[in-house]
């Protein structure tokens, strides 16, 4: 069975091509491919009133117990928009 080939894309071409769409992407080999969700998941992760609690989880420091639960809420809404 035969495949279509798939159209290759510039750097120039896909340049051109973001610059005007509704929607981000990245190109791979001259591929492109749609980044759904990427809008609000780059907010949620760069939640100012979340940075703290975020780096504290990293650092393996004790969290309150509302510090856990606020972690536990973003965590669910990461996992929401995967």
């Amino acid at each position: 069975m035969s495949s279509q080939p798939k159209p290759c894309l510039t750097p120039e071409q896909y340049l051109a091509l973001e610059r005007t769409a509704a929607y981000k992407s990245e190109c791979f080999r001259g591929e492109v491919f749609a980044m759904l969700g990427t809008h609000e998941l780059v907010t949620i992760l760069n939640d100012a009133g979340r940075l703290d609690i975020r780096n504290k989880a990293a650092h393996d420091e004790v969290l309150s117990r509302d510090e856990a639960q606020q972690a536990r809420s973003w965590a669910m809404q990461i996992l929401g928009q995967v």
